[in-house]
């Protein structure tokens, strides 16, 4: 690969403050020596499963069409951003739940159960102590430490404050995930907070209109704050070896639970299919 770094790029060019650097590999035996050093590896398909799922349905329907088709045709390949999980430039962040269309007695029912349970610890703060670098500052409370369980924080429950549920470490959470989940999968913060309080305490379906997602906690203060939502759950910065983990028990991340980045722009590269 270093080999073909040093010649100039083909494509060069920045977009919204970020590099894009392309070289392509067109010869044979250099395609043939990735193929096989990659062959035995595991594949994670961190982001973009509707699409690869697409392409698949894609490939199927095209080939009945064919009556002698020859398994190399363009529609039998997919484009893919292959990313080593270790590299120090790739980044996972949270994205955040935003929810309305909550009726008053069912923000009695969850203060009422935040004030008797006892699976999280519930700490209170005033956002006038963090508002100047907010986003910044709510990650660095919402920073867990090693070990620690669930971790999340709550905006509008309380006007003008952050409060955040810290799993309690000497507490189980299994009776309140579902049993046919992986033990990677209970111990997600975002797991615990879609079973648990948007289903099961509030009764919000995760594929409705009444919940909305953003990678941006100054975006869902904004909405909160001007009234498009009620609340928002903002979620602890997961760490990338969690995905690989729970791939590895089999099972999936829960909808709409990590932002990598950077993503790779749009039709930067394309694969015509005809």
């Amino acid at each position: 690969m270093s080999s073909v770094s040093q010649h100039d790029p083909p494509v060069d060019l920045i977009d919204s403050g970020e590099r894009h650097l392309i070289w392509a590999i067109t010869e044979p035996q250099l395609i043939r020596q990735i193929s096989d050093l990659l062959s035995d590896l595991p594949f994670y398909d961190a982001d973009g499963h509707h699409r690869y799922e697409t392409a698949l349905a894609y490939q199927r329907e095209r080939i009945e069409q064919l009556s002698s088709p020859t398994g190399k045709e363009a529609f039998d390949y997919i484009m893919m951003s292959l990313v080593e999980f270790s590299d120090p430039g790739l980044v996972v962040l949270p994205i955040h739940r935003l929810v309305r269309g909550i009726s008053p007695d069912t923000k009695a029912k969850l203060i009422h159960w935040l004030t008797n349970q006892d699976l999280f610890t519930v700490e209170t703060n005033p956002l006038s102590d963090i508002k100047a670098n907010l986003a910044e500052n709510i990650f660095h409370k919402l920073k867990p430490a090693e070990g620690e369980g669930a971790l999340f924080g709550v905006l509008g429950l309380e006007d003008d404050s952050l409060i955040i549920l810290r799993q309690r470490p000497d507490v189980s959470i299994d009776k309140a995930m579902p049993e046919a989940r992986s033990q990677a999968y209970r111990k997600l913060s975002v797991s615990l907070l879609n079973h648990l309080i948007l289903e099961e305490i509030l009764g919000i379906d995760s594929g409705k209109d009444d919940i909305e997602y953003t990678a941006d906690v100054d975006e869902a203060y904004r909405r909160v704050t001007e009234g498009d939502y009620q609340l928002a759950f903002i979620i602890s910065l997961p760490k990338v070896e969690v995905v690989k983990t729970i791939a590895d028990a089999g099972d999936k991340m829960p909808r709409k639970s990590t932002y990598f980045y950077p993503k790779v722009p749009a039709g930067l590269v394309i694969n015509p299919l005809w």
